[in-house]
């Protein structure tokens, strides 16, 4: 399964480092400097799966941004980079509000931007069925799986999130 497209919208500086980690992880990061720039992406490709934006450097333009991944019932996460007093002055602000956006301060390594996309792009593909959120997924159909042993890693680079509990059930499932 191809991996979703990843739009950056971060000053040059920044998002070039980004877009460099991201494609080394085999997504297609594609960077913009306009919103007409991301309403015209967005009308053609249906891919994208979560959007990198800039909430500081140009707040006007950052709600452009942010209205484009919401206008036309689309529901496109965002990643809002802000620097640590910027956010403090964001928390009553509407951006960001949906419950799959985030916000990231700066300073930040491209390779912690790259982690919390992953994160946010698995926990897009969740539900919730009453018992707690769970992959979006089908019956685990396992008899095409080849005599060697198959890997599912199971990551989050924080500690004490639970990859040991989902580990062991997984295995015991299985």
């Amino acid at each position: 399964m191809a991996r979703p497209a990843v739009v950056i919208a971060l000053p040059p500086a920044e998002s070039a480092p980004v877009a460099a980690e991201l494609r080394a992880a085999g997504f297609e990061a594609i960077t913009v400097t306009k919103p007409d720039q991301l309403e015209a992406l967005l009308v053609e490709r249906r891919d994208v799966g979560v959007a990198i934006l800039d909430g500081e450097t140009d707040f006007d333009q950052s709600l452009e941004y942010y209205s484009c991944l919401r206008d036309g019932g689309r529901a496109i996460p965002a990643l809002m980079v802000v620097s640590p007093r910027a956010l403090d002055r964001l928390a009553g602000h509407t951006v960001g509000s949906a419950a799959e956006d985030e916000y990231f301060t700066r300073p930040y390594s491209a390779e912690s931007i790259r982690w919390r996309v992953e994160a946010m792009l698995i926990r897009s593909q969740t539900v919730d069925d009453g018992s707690g959120p769970v992959l979006q997924s089908g019956p685990i159909e396992h008899e095409g799986w080849a005599r060697r042993a198959t890997v599912v890693a199971i990551f989050n680079p924080k500690g004490g999130v639970g990859k040991t509990t989902i580990a062991t059930n997984l295995a015991s499932a299985l």
